[in-house]
């Protein structure tokens, strides 16, 4: 009791640990049933010979369980997983044993959907499964005289799961999961093989486990700017926080000039006008009139101009002030080059 009581306090503590560290991913609940396969001192029966099932329980020794796991890292998830069900073993009426099962283990599976090995938007997801759990025992659910009644429940033991397995993704959030999972155990009493028997094999209790599940994810996307967009809908995944954005999570541009409004320091530009990199008009002559309203767009940097960006004419001769050598020359004389009647 003290080893099952240390366990799930170190597994639950670890189970907050990884919660906290992978808040906004996903998480996954799956619905499990099962198959045991014992492997012992009566010998085994492989991973996949279904035979040599108890006479007594014509459906064999199946398990139900449940699973928790939350994602880490491409490669890696993290989860528990529960299951309780008939474990035995009838070999002949001699060397026979049955009671029930409970196993919880905490698990790591490595993915190989992780980019490197399979695309991560592969439907088919082949996994590696490894990690710790505890088992305890008890009396079978019936009293049919077939069902053998040999089996040691005493005590918990400490289980060591290697498998592999195969998830197919039917959508988004439901997948079909199979996989293998051989148990190892630091006990040999359970089986009730008390004897040096020449014809029998001295090995520790153990047993593998075909688990066929439906799994569903959920919980809240990554959106790793906090833009509200979440990361695999996400055009511009690197938003600085606090900027405000469109549906595709791409900082608001309202005047379409390619600057987004966060930056724009002329965030009313008229649509088709080429701007600066402040997303301001281009003002080729720096007179201050930009480019697309300068009817005198090569003026002479430092001149005085008018609205139209063109340099003042102030007895209206046609030559500007700049160049005007008679610049008060009275209106509707004909002047030169220099402005001089």
């Amino acid at each position: 009791m003290k080893l099952k009581t240390l366990f799930l306090s170190l597994f639950l503590t670890t189970l907050q640990i990884a919660h906290s560290q992978t808040e906004e991913n996903k998480y996954a609940l799956g619905l499990t049933l099962g198959k045991t396969v014992y492997e012992g001192d009566y010998g085994g029966n492989g991973i996949f010979d279904f035979g040599h099932v108890d006479p007594g329980i014509p459906q064999g020794y199946l398990s139900g369980g449940l699973s928790f796991s939350t994602y880490l890292t491409s490669s890696f998830d993290f989860g528990m997983l529960g299951n309780y069900g008939y474990y035995g073993r009838w070999n002949s009426t001699d060397y026979n044993f049955l009671c029930m099962k409970f196993d919880l283990t905490a698990y790591g599976h490595f993915k190989f959907d992780n980019g490197y090995f399979l695309s991560s938007d592969s439907k088919i997801s082949p996994f590696l499964s490894f990690g710790l759990g505890i088992a305890s025992y008890g009396k079978k659910p019936t009293n049919n005289p077939l069902t053998p009644p040999r089996a040691n429940i005493n005590g918990t033991d400490l289980i060591i799961p290697l498998g592999f397995g195969l998830k197919f993704k039917i959508s988004e959030n439901v997948a079909i999961q199979y996989q293998y999972i051989y148990n190892f155990s630091n006990s040999d009493i359970h089986d009730q093989h008390m004897t040096k028997d020449p014809f029998i094999s001295n090995a520790n209790d153990a047993w593998g486990e075909h688990l066929l599940s439906l799994v569903f994810s959920f919980g809240k996307l990554r959106d790793k700017d906090k833009d509200g967009v979440a990361d695999k809908f996400d055009l511009c995944p690197d938003t600085p926080l606090g900027v405000e954005v469109d549906a595709r999570g791409c900082p608001v541009d309202r005047d379409q000039d390619g600057v987004p409004d966060y930056r724009d320091k002329c965030p009313s530009t008229p649509p088709g006008v080429k701007v600066d990199a402040n997303g301001c008009p281009l003002d080729s002559d720096k007179d201050g009139v930009p480019d697309y309203r300068d009817k005198c767009p090569d003026t002479p940097v430092g001149i005085a101009v008018d609205g139209d960006g063109c340099p003042f004419d102030s007895d209206k001769d046609g030559v500007p002030d700049y160049l005007d050598k008679c610049p008060n020359t009275p209106y509707g004389v004909k002047v030169n080059a220099s402005g001089c009647p």
